[in-house]
């Protein structure tokens, strides 16, 4: 009898570690599974936020509001080809929307205050980009036209008092997911992606799955995070394999 518990006792411990070592094997292959997901979105995310490079340069070599009147639209047009998502763009001064792109549509917004603006958190990230030098992303927020996305502001420090002294890019959420294969999720893995505040925003059936893989996603002003795990659990996606070896170890 004694012989029979050591025997399993040591079954038993060996049945656990093996279990442990097949879970962080399964949890480095859903690590190595969501790199390129990762990828892609930071890329998707830098591609249209760097449009806030081109505005602000732009605003710094005009030579006149005027100009900055005619080739606005032009300008406008050329940085929302190829990145689709880019909802506006918009230069600002003292709060104000001054400028918009394209105006279609958005002729409302001209003249809108974001200092007075209801919607939490619009005018502190406003605050915040005009005392830095860095680009300041907002965490998701419903867009007046709809939708939900983030808005990336960038100070420009023109000395011409009637030029604007905000850039602003607003970028749809479900675009950027869409166009790094996350929107539907992945096939087999409960997953979520959160702001740099740990905030749930996407995809659209996202969740903060339990004991989840986290997969940074580098991003301006703050990284996201994609979280995953299998959708069964941890336990449920090695059970096949330790099932496996379990009838090899009655079979030596």
């Amino acid at each position: 009898m004694g012989a029979l518990a050591v025997l399993l006792a040591l079954g038993y411990g060996v049945d656990r570690a093996t279990r442990a070592r097949l879970v962080a094997r399964e949890r480095d292959q859903v690590g190595l599974r969501l790199s390129p997901y990762s990828n892609a979105l930071a890329v998707a995310i830098n591609r249209r936020v760097s449009r806030l490079t081109a505005l602000k340069g732009f605003v710094l070599s005009a030579q006149s509001v005027q100009e900055i009147d005619r080739e606005f639209p032009v300008l406008g047009e050329g940085l929302r080809q190829n990145a689709g998502g880019v909802r506006a763009l918009q230069l600002i001064r003292g709060g104000v929307i001054r400028w918009v792109d394209p105006l279609k549509g958005n002729e409302g917004v001209i003249g809108h205050d974001l200092f007075k603006d209801s919607r939490a958190g619009i005018a502190r990230d406003v605050r915040r980009a005009m005392a830095d030098t860095q680009i300041i992303v907002t965490t998701p927020l419903d867009f007046k036209r709809g939708g939900t996305g983030i808005v990336a502001h960038q100070h420009i420090a023109s000395r011409n008092p009637a030029f604007p002294d905000l850039a602003s890019v607003l970028i749809d959420l479900d675009t950027l997911f869409a166009v790094s294969s996350l929107l539907n999720g992945v096939s087999g893995l409960d997953v979520g992606v959160v702001d740099k505040n740990g905030k749930l925003i996407g995809p659209r059936s996202g969740t903060k799955p339990p004991d989840a893989i986290a997969v940074t996603v580098p991003a301006p002003d703050g990284d996201w995070t994609i979280l995953a795990a299998p959708a069964g659990g941890w336990d449920a996606s090695v059970a096949g394999q330790l099932l496996a070896l379990r009838v090899g170890w009655l079979l030596i």
